[in-house]
C-alpha cells in the first residue's frame, strides 16, 4: 500500500526540522519517529496521530478522530484524524 506523498509533505511542513525526528517507511506507510518513537503517520491516505493511552478517550471526543485500528484491531493510544 502506497501512502499519500502531499499529506507527507504537508505534515513535513507542519512539524518542521528537530533533532531525533525521521521518517521510516512502516506498515505500508510512512511514519514520522521522535526519539525512535511513532508520533505521526500515514497509511494510505489517512493520518494518524499518537494521542497516548492518557489522551486516547479525550482524542476521541474530538469531532475529526476515530480510533485507529491497523490492521483490523483497535490500537489504544493512537487516532485517525480525518
Amino acid at each position: 500500500m502506497a501512502y499519500d506523498e502531499a499529506l507527507a509533505e504537508r505534515v513535513r511542513g507542519v512539524i518542521g526540522e528537530h533533532p531525533g525526528l525521521r521518517e521510516q517507511k512502516m506498515f505500508g506507510g510512512l511514519a514520522f519517529l521522535v526519539d525512535g518513537n511513532m508520533s505521526v503517520g500515514i497509511v494510505g491516505d489517512e493520518l494518524m496521530v499518537r494521542v497516548g493511552a492518557d489522551g486516547y478517550d479525550d482524542a476521541l471526543d474530538q469531532a475529526h478522530a476515530r480510533p485507529m485500528d491497523f490492521p483490523g484491531k483497535p490500537m489504544r493510544g493512537f487516532a485517525y484524524a480525518e
